[in-house]
């Protein structure tokens, strides 16, 4: 069996069994043989599609998260970065959350030779450059405020107790952080 590339509902199935499949093991115990079994479908249909187990991985998470956590606009930063932590919040609220988030983290070189982990953490923070371009030029930001960097430093503050002790957001942290950190880029 070939794939026509036209077969959207065919890739759709297998991106799907895919999505299960890293919710399922994580990145580690990631398998093409699993997502084909998962889909119903041939190793080879599924190798034809994305090339290689890389390829595939990235497509699922980041499809996840995309699906989970949209780039908001709501015409100002701070609703923008509103929006996103409580997104955010919300989905490492739970131990099921946590655990996904905690799969994405970049961990040792040995464990992830294909370096998924850090290439999706740049392709995420790539799809939030827009809310600080947007924020710029609305005036909201300091001139020498650069964007990625900017979302690295809200990302790894908000995000610190489910990164180092696994444990959700609290609700005075996230406010004290997003409000420190919009004071601290403001114009």
């Amino acid at each position: 069996m070939t794939v026509g590339d036209g077969d959207q509902v065919l890739r759709q199935s297998i991106l799907n069994a895919a999505i299960a499949e890293f919710l399922a093991r994580g990145i580690d115990a990631f398998t093409v043989e699993r997502v084909a079994v998962r889909a119903g479908v041939d190793q080879s249909v599924v190798n034809e599609l994305w090339h290689d187990r890389r390829v595939l991985l990235m497509d699922a998470q980041l499809t996840i998260a995309r699906q989970l956590v949209a780039i908001p606009d709501t015409g100002s930063l701070r609703g923008d970065l509103q929006a996103v932590a409580a997104v955010l919040t919300d989905q490492v609220a739970t131990p099921e959350g946590r655990i996904w988030f905690q799969w994405l983290l970049p961990a040792s070189r040995e464990t992830d030779l294909s370096e998924v982990r850090t290439d999706f953490w740049q392709a995420r923070l790539d799809d939030f450059v827009p809310v600080f371009d947007r924020a710029a030029e609305r005036g909201e930001l300091h001139a020498d405020i650069q964007p990625t960097e900017a979302i690295r430093m809200f990302a790894g503050a908000y995000l610190y107790d489910v990164i180092f002790t696994n444990n959700p957001v609290r609700p005075e942290y996230a406010a004290h952080t997003l409000n420190a950190f919009i004071r601290g880029i403001s114009s």
